[in-house]
């Protein structure tokens, strides 16, 4: 967190259960606030409840929710949450659905973009951040596009 501070935004995801690691979201906001990043971090999870959680702790904090699969009411459960941003696997996004999250005021992201031709695909829809396992493929092709991508929050 250091060394990031004031270089990189962080993405930093809660994994595993919170209620096998009581603690974890205050652990982690203690952390944020001592590397002063609030500002420069975004904090996700599968688990909805570790995300309500860290956002009650520090309302200032970045926060979005992760799913892999078609959510009934996906605005309601980022409200639910407390989350700013929507990010479930890059499959369930479609066109209606950014608009959806954009117009509730959320921030849409999609994760596992690793082909240019799907990165593409989501660039049109109007995604607002990708998570890939070759950011650096991203950042080339996104720069060749003439796409100028913000810092994500």
């Amino acid at each position: 967190m250091a060394w990031a501070r004031g270089r990189i935004p962080l993405v930093i995801e809660i994994k595993g259960d919170p209620e096998v690691s009581p603690g974890i979201e205050e652990k982690l906001i203690d952390l944020v606030h001592q590397h002063r990043i609030l500002d420069e971090v975004i904090v996700i999870s599968f688990h909805h409840t570790a995300v309500k959680r860290a956002k009650e702790l520090e309302p200032g904090l970045a926060t979005g929710i992760l799913y892999s699969g078609r959510l009934v009411d996906t605005t309601g459960a980022a409200r639910a949450a407390r989350a700013d941003s929507v990010r479930p696997q890059w499959s369930y996004w479609t066109r209606e659905l950014v608009d959806e999250v954009h117009a509730a005021g959320l921030t849409a992201s999609a994760w596992v973009v690793n082909s240019e031709a799907r990165a593409e695909q989501l660039v049109n829809m109007g995604i607002d951040s990708i998570g890939s396992d070759y950011p650096d493929r991203l950042c080339t092709y996104l720069e060749r596009a003439g796409r100028r991508w913000p810092a994500a929050r």
